[in-house]
């Protein structure tokens, strides 16, 4: 399967990230964002991937340092596509999220970024979730906020409230906690190395957040659910290219060759208004006074032949 294939998109909206395709685009920072963030979770730790799709967040769990990583998907075409680039210590196996081939208390982790919304049956999945997960296993999962997001997906079949992913875990996790992603603006300072590296992060990095928001308008949320003392997971921050301010240059960039357009053919039309005036003034002396129309015609074709 080709990129495009891997993606599925219906309309505007992609089914599953493919980094090879959105590369350098917002929903790459969105979704790898995730995945970066709970690979902090992840070492020594047995991680099921659930609802895997291309499986670059499988990967990133692997390079974090887990133990072994299962990535797991309906999509059997997907999976056979993307497994001879996965790490040794990850493996993907096509399964269904309500109903998973694993033991009782198989992992030590689940993640399941960005999947919950294409199920109705959610309550199935999580308590799935619940029963691989060992006694002192950790949940991270995230669903777009229905209160903000455009409902326009076609392959979301029910989005959430954060109060309601909340109480989903709730039903099946004696402790939940909440967590918020969403798009900041910021202004960042780096010397050479950094301003031109990617992927690099570092612990000397100084982060400072001067704008507040209310609770329940972020883009999307993220729950973690365990049945003992939640682990501490602090912020993280993924820096992409600002795509707006090229954007902005693009449409000011058109809207002046537009209005260039629109001046040269303002110019134009006032052109043709003027001929066309003076072609009415010329037809209408010739209709006035034909005769003396016919002779000055018939001057000026003398004095041509004459030259």
């Amino acid at each position: 399967m080709d990129p495009t294939e891997l993606a599925n998109v219906r309309g505007h909206s992609p089914e599953r990230f493919v980094p090879e395709l959105m590369e350098g685009e917002f929903i790459e920072a969105q979704h790898v964002g995730r995945y970066l963030w709970a690979s902090s979770a992840a070492r020594d730790r047995r991680v099921l991937d659930a609802g895997c799709g291309v499986a670059y967040g499988s990967t990133i769990l692997a390079d974090a340092g887990a133990r072994s990583v299962v990535g797991v998907d309906l999509a059997e075409d997907v999976l056979e596509t993307v497994r001879a680039r996965v790490p040794p210590n990850v493996r993907l196996e096509r399964a269904d999220l309500r109903d998973l081939p694993f033991e009782d208390g198989s992992f030590d982790l689940v993640v399941c970024f960005e999947v919950i919304e294409h199920i109705t049956d959610q309550q199935d999945v999580v308590r799935e979730f619940a029963r691989v997960l060992s006694p002192e296993g950790l949940l991270l999962t995230s669903t777009p906020n229905r209160a903000v997001s455009a409902g326009d997906n076609p392959h979301h079949l029910r989005e959430l409230l954060p109060e309601e992913l909340e109480g989903l875990l709730g039903e099946h996790f004696a402790n939940v906690e909440l967590f918020r992603q969403d798009a900041w603006y910021s202004s960042a300072i780096f010397n050479d190395t950094d301003f031109t590296s990617k992927g690099r992060s570092a612990s000397d990095w100084s982060a400072r957040k001067i704008e507040a928001r209310d609770l329940g308008t972020e883009e999307f949320t993220i729950a973690a659910g365990s049945d003992t003392a939640l682990p501490e997971l602090g912020a993280s921050i993924v820096l992409t290219k600002d795509k707006t301010r090229d954007l902005v240059k693009r449409l000011t960039h058109n809207a002046r060759l537009a209005r260039e357009r629109n001046e040269r053919l303002r110019e134009t039309g006032q052109a043709l208004n003027e001929a066309n005036r003076s072609l009415e003034r010329r037809l209408g002396r010739a209709v006035r006074h034909p005769v003396a129309t016919l002779r000055s015609v018939r001057r000026r074709i003398r004095r041509r032949a004459n030259r």
